[in-house]
């Protein structure tokens, strides 16, 4: 399918200049846009084109735009690169990759695994997409315009790291990780372990029954990722001694401070108490509830693991059965409100 991809570099181009009005409108965004791919260029995570630029039969311009990401009360901007937008022949970068087969344990096995230790740690890599490199033959099809300066011409780059978005990104990058674990399985039992069995895209869920052998484990998962230039962060235990200096790097390991919570896969994580807690935060206002509220109360609910949704899933059927309507107010105090499960721990 790569060979009827059509031409993508003119509205790759109108993008652009559509981002460059809205820059004039909103001069700090310019300032964080540029920052966010000067970055990319310091990192060597893109590069320029040398002019003249060859344009091959089999190339791809993505088209981008930015997004913001809310972290410790701080808007954090991020550039998405969009490998669905369609060329002229109507067909996106998307639709000729393909998605690769699924490498790593499903999202139910590993929470449920992680449950059965008795010390547990959680760890992410950081930026671990834009750690493994594409082969130069593939780069060509990750290409961008850009400019600092709209009064000057406009520059080509292409992206030579695995770009988040693009249908094969999760396949190639935990794939990575399963041939670096294969590789050193040898020299890093219990690291090749864990890489193998407790990632979930880029975020590790590990334990062990006693502390020693989970700093054992901790240990060579760092030794282990690093000989690929993967960077851990966000550490969290219920152990603080497992949160301690590795002793054979001797490097510090960082932690979040005073953070009694941790958000592991959208759930919250208690390390104190080393348990999984859900919020349900219910309007403090009269008003009726209703069938119709209660199911907007039940749906911001998340919990992959479902005993907390299957009793929001059994209140909800109860008042199916008593057939009341959508609007209806449940009678106070009734065994099928959402008291139900406020404040439920899993």
């Amino acid at each position: 399918m790569l060979n009827n991809i059509g031409d993508s570099r003119e509205t790759a181009l109108k993008r652009l200049r559509s981002i460059e009005r809205h820059f004039k409108r909103d001069p700090t965004l310019k300032i964080q846009y540029a920052a966010f791919l000067d970055e990319y260029l310091s990192l060597r995570h893109m590069r320029c084109l040398e002019l003249p630029i060859a344009e091959e039969p089999m190339s791809f311009y993505l088209p981008h735009h930015c997004v913001f990401k809310t972290v410790k009360q701080t808007l954090k901007i991020r550039i998405v690169f969009d490998a669905s937008y369609r060329s002229s022949s109507g067909i996106s970068l998307n639709d000729a990759l393909l998605v690769g087969s699924t490498v790593q344990q499903d999202l139910i096995s590993t929470l449920m695994r992680f449950h059965f230790f008795t010390y547990v740690i959680t760890v992410d890599i950081i930026k671990m997409y834009r750690q493994i490199l594409m082969h130069p033959s593939q780069t060509r099809l990750q290409r961008i315009l850009w400019c600092n300066d709209p009064s000057a011409n406009v520059d080509t780059y292409e992206l030579t790291t695995v770009t988040y978005g693009t249908a094969s990104a999760s396949f190639l990058a935990t794939r990575s990780l399963k041939h670096l674990a294969e590789q050193y399985a040898h020299q890093f039992t219990r690291g090749s372990a864990c890489v193998l069995r407790d990632f979930y895209v880029d975020d590790i869920f590990t334990g062990a029954d006693t502390i020693d052998e989970l700093k054992l484990i901790r240990d060579e998962t760092i030794q282990l990722l690093k000989l690929s230039a993967f960077e851990l962060s966000k550490w969290a235990s219920n152990c603080s001694e497992l949160l301690e200096t590795n002793n054979r790097d001797r490097l510090p390991v960082i932690i979040r401070d005073n953070a009694a919570d941790s958000c592991i896969l959208g759930m919250q994580w208690n390390q104190c108490q080393d348990t999984f807690q859900f919020l349900c935060n219910l309007d403090t206002e009269p008003h009726v509830v209703s069938k119709r509220v209660i199911l907007s109360e039940v749906a911001r609910l998340f919990d992959p693991l479902d005993p907390i949704i299957v009793i929001a899933k059994l209140i909800l059927q109860d008042l199916w059965q008593l057939v009341i309507q959508w609007d209806e107010s449940v009678p106070p105090g009734h065994p099928h409100s959402l008291d139900r499960f406020q404040n439920t721990d899993e």
